[in-house]
């Protein structure tokens, strides 16, 4: 998770009762992570933690276990809605105690291939580098989604090559394997940005990418854009170490770190367009669009003491959609957020995870990275004492970087848009603590920034 949720314990005491799935009641408790999950597997007692939590109301409640005593290290948890029939297909376990499916590590929900994927014999057929023959390489998980994306680094220790690698082992070396839905088209994209001189910013380089013909990926529906109708892909590019931008104005302080930022966003959106026609476009219609239609549906059933507070103000966004005109359209990162911002080691500033690279309103990036540090502040009452006043300041910081000087009305919009339906549908989707609580000074805060309809 991008975002280092407490669950352990973690209660929401302002939500009811839930009723789609009972286990959350007791699936985050001590009493489960110290020594219940284990027990439930016929294991002795070792305690667990929550790595990832994927939290659809009324449909799904997928938790990903880190249990030191299990084959891989993670256990896989998909629970049953009551009265569901119980689930036994291989490879997965039924645990009738929690009414849960259980997969260990490396097996997954829907059947991805992560054995194979996890094979160093794959990598070394993939990397365009000639390794030594002995070479060891060794797998840490960067990212994992069950059922819908992987993300891996590869290390190589040149000097031992027969040894185990060690810990401190080059930070800089290594590759990452991305197992996911954006394909080879999208590959194409990263390598012709890869190519652009005089780049203010760094970013990973892309290596192979090669089509996923018939993994289950593909079987999952995508995000309608151009791209739909291509397969998912494997794609490998080089490892870019860095430190996240919350990290890094610990040591800084936010006002230099945001407008380190601001350079090299407003560049970023300056990139010529020519040859990346095949990246989507997003206009504000298409953004209030999927806010109306599907995460109000969530909000509605995970929220329902807000649904109608929400509504309202989807209903105000509705009214005053930003259009551009004329005024041309940017390159966007697409899902910019303070793990995917890094500052390098040799003092530049790298975007990472590039995988959502769109056409649009520039705004969208702004309003993206703002939010996501108005959430941070509410977690982090320490990070937020320094955090108010750049944050106020951040659009006119892009702006003194050169950025569009009418962008100020669809910022506000954008703000309002993202804090609804991405700050607050990512509380729910990750089943945070406190998740209502959290939810409701969000809604303020977007009800406050919202703009009036002309």
């Amino acid at each position: 998770m991008n975002i280092p949720w407490s669950h352990r314990d973690g209660d929401d005491p302002d939500a009811p009762p839930p009723t789609d799935f009972p286990q959350r009641r007791w699936c985050f408790g001590s009493d489960w992570l110290d020594s219940g999950l284990a027990a439930s597997l016929g294991w002795p007692a070792t305690p667990a933690e929550v790595e990832n939590v994927y939290y659809l109301p009324g449909r799904q409640l997928q938790v990903v276990y880190r249990l030191a005593c299990a084959p891989g290290g993670r256990v896989t948890l998909l629970f049953a809605t009551p009265g569901a029939e119980p689930l036994t297909a291989e490879p997965a376990r039924w645990l009738p105690q929690a009414r849960a499916q259980a997969w260990l590590w490396p097996d997954d929900p829907a059947g991805l291939p992560l054995a194979r994927w996890l094979s160093p014999d794959l990598a070394r057929l993939a990397l365009p580098e000639t390794l030594p023959r002995h070479a060891r390489l060794r797998a840490s998980l960067l990212s994992y989604a069950p059922g819908e994306r992987l993300a891996l680094r590869w290390q190589l220790d040149p000097q031992r090559p027969d040894a185990p690698l060690s810990a401190d082992a080059d930070a800089s070396a290594g590759w990452v394997m991305k197992a996911q839905r954006q394909g080879v088209a999208h590959a194409t994209a990263l390598r012709r940005l890869w190519q652009q001189p005089g780049r203010r910013w760094q970013m990973a380089e892309p290596l192979v990418a090669e089509p996923l013909m018939a993994e289950p990926l593909n079987a999952k529906p995508l995000i309608a854009d151009p791209l739909q109708s291509e397969p998912s892909a494997l794609r490998w590019e080089r490892f870019l170490p860095g430190i996240r931008l919350e990290d890094a104005a610990r040591d800084r302080g936010w006002d230099a770190v945001l407008q380190q930022a601001a350079t090299a966003l407003v560049d970023l959106h300056r990139q010529p367009l020519d040859g990346l026609e095949m990246l989507p476009r997003q206009s504000g219609a298409q953004v209030h669009r999927r806010l109306d239609h599907k995460v109000m549906k969530r909000i509605r059933a995970a929220l329902p003491g807000l649904s109608d507070r929400a509504q309202a103000l989807a209903d105000r966004l509705g009214r005053c959609v930003p259009e551009r005109g004329d005024r041309p359209a940017a390159l966007l990162h697409g899902d910019l957020h303070t793990g995917n911002l890094l500052l390098r080691p040799d003092g530049g500033v790298a975007f990472i995870d590039l995988d959502s690279l769109m056409v649009g309103d520039p705004a969208w990036d702004m309003a993206l990275l703002s939010t996501r540090l108005m959430l941070i502040g509410l977690l982090d009452p320490a990070q937020a004492a320094g955090l108010a006043g750049p944050l106020a300041a951040w659009p006119q910081t892009c702006i003194a970087a050169g950025g569009d000087p009418d962008l100020l009305p669809s910022y506000r919009w954008h703000v309002a848009t993202l804090l609804l339906s991405r700050q607050v549908k990512t509380c729910v989707r990750h089943h945070a603590p406190g998740m209502t609580r959290l939810a409701s000074a969000l809604l303020a805060q977007a009800e406050a920034i919202c703009p009036d309809a002309p």
